[in-house]
């Protein structure tokens, strides 16, 4: 499941993630989905929500790949959306 809220300042951040431009550069594929529900069924499944009581995944975007813990690439389809490896945040998010 990944409800995830974005947060304006890494401490209050349970994720630090980076873009990538590359698919076998990511850790993870996600695909954004439009609704709640959808997001239950997976990590790579991300629905974006407004207050941070009801995310399971708070999350800072960092600029530089090296301060990431996590390596976020955005797919086109649901299900291209995966993790690319065995990573300590699967099933965390």
């Amino acid at each position: 499941m990944a409800l995830v809220h974005e947060v304006r300042f890494s401490s209050g951040a349970s994720v630090r993630a980076h873009e990538v431009s590359s698919r076998a550069a990511a850790d993870i594929l996600v695909y954004k989905v439009k609704s709640q529900g959808d997001a239950y069924q997976s990590d790579c499944l991300w629905y974006q929500v407004a207050n941070s009581a009801t995310a399971s995944c708070k999350l800072y975007w960092v600029k530089s790949r090296s301060g990431a813990n996590l390596l976020v690439y955005f797919v086109d389809s649901s299900a291209a959306a995966k993790w690319q490896s065995d990573h300590p945040l699967k099933g965390k998010l």
